[in-house]
C-alpha cells in the first residue's frame, strides 16, 4: 500500500505495523528478539505491529536495530528545498531603468 498525504493516520499507522512485522519475519526474529535488542519491552512491540500508536523513540530504537537507518533519515531530510520556494525566490522582480536617465521621451521631442 502506498502511503500519501490523504491516508488516514490510523491506516498509516497499521501500514507501518504490518511492514514492521515483515521485516521482522523476514529476518527470522521473534518479537521478543527484536523488543530485547532494540531496548523496548515486547508489548510495545506488539502494539507497534498491531498499529497502535507507538512513541517516536520506540520506533527509532527498532528501526535502527533492523538496520534501517536510512528511513529514519527519511523522516526529515537535513537539506529541505520547497520547490515552490524555488521558484518564488527565483523571480525576484529587477526595477525597470529607463533610458535617458529616468527621463521619458516623448515621440515628437528631439
Amino acid at each position: 500500500m502506498k502511503v500519501d498525504s490523504l491516508t488516514p493516520t490510523p491506516i498509516i499507522l497499521e501500514e507501518l505495523g504490518r511492514r514492521l512485522r515483515s521485516i521482522r519475519e523476514q529476518k527470522g526474529l521473534s518479537r521478543d528478539e527484536l523488543a530485547k535488542q532494540s531496548g523496548i519491552g515486547s508489548a510495545t512491540l506488539e502494539r507497534m505491529e498491531s498499529g497502535s500508536a507507538g512513541q517516536l523513540t520506540s520506533w527509532i530504537r527498532v528501526l535502527m536495530t533492523l538496520n534501517m537507518d536510512a528511513g529514519v533519515d527519511g523522516l526529515l531530510p537535513e537539506n529541505y528545498s520547497s520547490p515552490l520556494q524555488e521558484v518564488k525566490g527565483s523571480r525576484k522582480r529587477k526595477p525597470k531603468t529607463l533610458p535617458n536617465n529616468g527621463k521619458r521621451r516623448w515621440g515628437d521631442e528631439q
